[in-house]
């Protein structure tokens, strides 16, 4: 059993093809990985699925979807973190959001259960996040 952070996490078990069984370290989490940085800013970089692939949307619809599905899953505290919509390329249905580092988490979670935008039912796949390096 491996501590971590105060909570005890049993570590999987990987079955060999022999029968035998084999420990395996538990991989780093990124959520501690993020919460130890303590940077300003980040952006997540995120696309778009559609069940039909010719379906589109405009950078304010997907602005609009932001903010709802963080006010629906995190309640007036999600939206206080104010996500920017930096990027958004409509033809690829790819784009950039900027948040503060408190709001990150909360903004992943919120995205990745976000199920709709308008009346059309999408899924939001987060590409990367990145930590942004300002000068101040």
């Amino acid at each position: 059993m491996v501590v971590f952070n105060q909570i005890a996490l049993i570590k999987p078990r990987i079955v060999n093809r022999s029968g035998g069984c084999q420990m395996q370290e538990v991989p780093k989490n990124i959520f501690q990985d993020i919460v130890r940085r303590k940077v300003k800013k980040y952006v997540i970089t995120f696309r778009i699925l559609f069940s039909s692939a010719e379906k589109k949307v405009y950078s304010t619809d997907v602005e609009i979807a932001i903010f709802k599905c963080l006010r629906e899953l995190h309640g007036q505290a999600g939206t206080a973190y104010e996500p920017t919509l930096i990027a958004f390329d409509r033809k690829e249905q790819k784009g950039d959001i900027e948040i503060s580092g408190d709001g990150l988490v909360k903004l992943w979670s919120a995205l990745t259960l976000a199920n709709r935008i308008g009346d059309d039912y999408c899924a939001f796949r987060i590409a990367s996040i990145k930590a942004c390096q300002t000068n101040e």
